[in-house]
């Protein structure tokens, strides 16, 4: 960043002067950070020349330095000075090496098969979820299929005592109608009918099962994903 200060040099002691505008004027001109390049503003040869040109540096990295060190502390506990450019030279040469490993063709094909087994784990996982919805859905139907048989059976029922005087007293005590929701007709079930009880038992134990054959294949691929990225 460049920035110019105008200053005012007052070397009268003539107030008048002052009041007219006679005095002179001039401008500072410095900029923030490191000069890369002497043409720029930078360290130079001609070292009047840069000082006519901006306010001189507190601290100008691209000094040479006499020592080989980056920064130190010397008997006297002075900082010696740092050395820009052999330390730029050593980041260039650090740079060269990680680019070379990054490239590294035994790397990159590295890279690739550890890439391959982490898409191939978790489509695992991804297989191993998708086969317990589908699983839950099944039993649903299964569920909605047995309900539908037993509903089935109460309207034939139903239909058969349609000319019963006691029609009214038998469906009290069934406690079924036709707008019961699928929430009630599941307690009625469990309530009334051995054979849905039976059915929802297994549908519970296959639920169960899936739930830990996933929870098993997740971890296995959690631990196999730390291993293959150590």
């Amino acid at each position: 960043m460049y920035g110019v200060l105008v200053v005012s040099v007052d070397d009268t002691e003539d107030n008048d002067e002052l009041l007219m505008g006679k005095q002179q004027l001039g401008y500072l001109k410095a900029y923030s950070g490191i000069m890369p390049r002497p043409q720029y503003g930078g360290s130079n040869i001609n070292k009047e020349k840069n000082d006519n040109r901006f306010v001189p540096l507190v601290y100008d990295g691209f000094t040479k330095s006499t020592t080989t060190t980056s920064s130190s502390v010397d008997d006297d506990g002075d900082h010696q000075r740092f050395d820009y450019e052999n330390e730029q030279e050593s980041l260039k040469s650090l740079t060269k090496e990680i680019e070379e490993f990054e490239n590294c063709p035994k790397r990159l094909e590295d890279q690739k098969q550890l890439k391959d087994m982490e898409i191939e784990l978790y489509n695992q996982l991804l297989e191993a979820k998708k086969e317990q919805k589908v699983n839950k859905r099944n039993r649903k139907q299964r569920r909605d299929q047995f309900r539908q048989k037993l509903i089935a059976i109460i309207e034939q029922q139903q239909q058969r005592y349609s000319n019963n005087s006691n029609r009214n007293n038998n469906k009290n005590e069934n406690n079924y109608n036709n707008d019961t929701n699928s929430k009630d007709l599941h307690k009625y079930f469990l309530e009334n009918d051995q054979g849905y009880r039976l059915l929802e038992d297994q549908l519970v134990e296959e639920s169960t099962c899936d739930q830990r054959q996933f929870k098993t294949i997740k971890r296995d691929v959690q631990n196999k994903l730390v291993e293959i990225t150590k």
